[in-house]
């Protein structure tokens, strides 16, 4: 669900041995793709999305990456129905484990992992964000507390997967290529794929600390991309989704922490996947055309 509650999605359990399945079975997207055992059918109320709206409906949509309703199982399920049906769960079950212990007086250990240096040589990004996310993060590096607590954040290391949840998983591609990025580039001209479509400011970004900072080679990409425009013989004028998915997936397979790169990488694309921290970031202006 969305943080203005619209666009639930709703993962239900209908394979045949809870027991085994039980603290893994909503971890494993795309088991119809993947050619595994059914455990789940996905409902969705994402399409159409509005804006603080939450769906009535949440239905099936078949986009063969998941297994659909089978026999007697529901091609739509009542949004309200569900919502309470959590409501009273986290009431009646969760709140009372809760409460069972007392408060802690005296906080025994707190762990606090140190950041790691960014290496040497490596100087600021760029990347794109929202227009309100720059008002946001101009209001907070002159006063914090003019935010909400939530809202306390330089930007969000999510955004594009590296590699898409449908691109098929291997012992070659790390499974951190599967985590929303944000994507960074070493000059203010990104290209178009680097943003979401409405992210139209540019922002120069100097992470402080490593973690979560990774590189990938948009070069992968680009030679797979090449090696099959001779081999069409004026059949097709356009890639196939698998071919797509290919040059993707190459891309992906490049993917390393930031503290291993070599400084190899003939096309870097500079990825993050943490929150950014106010002096991390700072707004330059309009995206250029």
């Amino acid at each position: 669900m969305y943080e203005d509650e619209s666009g639930p999605t709703y993962c239900r359990y209908v394979g045949d041995d809870w027991e085994l399945d039980r603290f893994t079975w909503w971890t494993r997207p795309n088991t119809r793709l993947n050619s595994e055992p059914l455990r789940c059918v996905q409902y969705s109320g994402k399409y159409p999305r509005y804006q603080g709206v939450r769906a009535s409906k949440l239905v099936f949509q078949d986009d063969h990456r998941e297994y659909g309703p089978e026999g007697s199982d529901p091609r739509e399920i009542d949004t309200a129905a569900v919502m309470e049906e959590f409501r009273v769960y986290l009431a009646d079950v969760v709140l009372p484990a809760i409460t069972t212990y007392p408060v802690a007086q005296v906080i025994e250990s707190t762990v606090v992992e140190a950041p790691i240096p960014m290496p040497e040589g490596v100087g600021s990004f760029f990347a794109y964000c929202y227009g309100s996310d720059a008002r946001r993060i101009e209001i907070g590096k002159k006063d914090p507390a003019e935010l909400a607590d939530a809202f306390r954040y330089g930007l969000e290391g999510s955004g594009y997967r590296l590699a898409p949840t449908w691109i098929k998983r291997g012992p070659d591609l790390p499974e951190v290529a599967y985590d929303g990025f944000l994507w960074c580039g070493t000059t203010p001209k990104l290209p178009p794929d680097h943003s979401w479509g409405l992210s139209d400011m540019l922002v120069r970004v100097t992470p402080k600390d490593a973690r979560g900072v990774f590189v990938a080679d948009h070069a992968a990409y680009e030679k797979r991309r090449a090696e099959l425009p001779f081999a069409f013989e004026g059949k097709r004028d356009c890639f196939t989704n698998d071919e797509v998915n290919d040059f993707v997936r190459a891309r992906a397979c490049t993917i390393v922490p930031i503290v291993d790169y070599k400084g190899n990488y003939e096309e870097p694309v500079y990825l993050i996947n943490r929150e950014l921290g106010f002096d991390e970031v700072e707004v330059i202006g309009a995206r250029s055309s």
